[in-house]
């Protein structure tokens, strides 16, 4: 089965979003309001999509979900106006920053974990679940991080790093502590590190927001 959201993006641009710089220019217009209406059929004929509207009309919600479902209660988002562009925003929608589960601590959940963090100040790297890194770009990051390294001595890093295929990478560098996954709630450690490294994502930003 085709992924037609993958499609649509490849159609879109080739890159993450349509990359039009903001405030919009005027022509610019065109183009977007084509690019919206080409994305929601196709929207549509997601496979991911359709079983989310599938799962909510089972459930007894009517009409569709997500972008296209009209919207008839006040609505909460983790948005936070302040650090966001300008913008007007709807009545209805009310922005009330990072929206969290409650966690237990760090030292709860993973006491060694714990111990390492809070040894000396932590920069955490989590670049996502769905950003793959391949070894090439691995070994450059890790090389950015040496600059780092050496330029603050009392500085330690806990990196996340989700390999794309097999390869080994074994930094020989007491100061930095690779894992493939983060055990702990991300929520848990951000309170006892100086600095976070993510991809950008939405949950990740409010995260470290938090």
């Amino acid at each position: 089965m085709v992924d037609v959201s993958l499609q649509a993006q490849l159609v879109l641009d080739d890159r993450t979003g349509l990359g039009y710089p903001y405030p919009l220019p005027w022509y610019i217009y065109p183009i977007n309001v084509f690019a919206m209406l080409l994305f929601l059929p196709l929207l549509k004929r997601d496979p991911y999509y359709k079983a989310v509207t599938r799962a909510r009309h089972a459930a007894g919600y009517t009409g569709p979900s997500g972008a296209l479902m009209k919207r008839e209660v006040t609505a909460l988002c983790m948005s936070t106006p302040a650090l966001e562009y300008p913008a007007i925003v709807p009545t209805d929608l009310v922005c009330c920053g990072p929206i969290l589960l409650p966690t237990n601590s760090l030292q709860q959940q993973f006491p060694g974990l714990f111990g390492w963090v809070t040894q000396r100040p932590t920069v955490m790297i989590a670049l996502g679940s769905h950003l793959p890194c391949a070894e090439k770009t691995a070994w450059d990051l890790y090389a950015s991080l040496r600059v780092l390294l050496d330029k603050r001595q009392d500085v330690q890093i806990l990196w996340k790093l989700r390999k794309y295929k097999k390869y080994d990478f074994e930094p020989n560098e007491e100061r930095i502590r690779v894992v493939e996954w983060l055990d702990a709630d991300p929520t848990s450690i951000l309170p006892h590190v100086i600095a976070v490294i993510n991809h950008g994502g939405s949950n990740s930003y409010h995260e470290a927001l938090a």
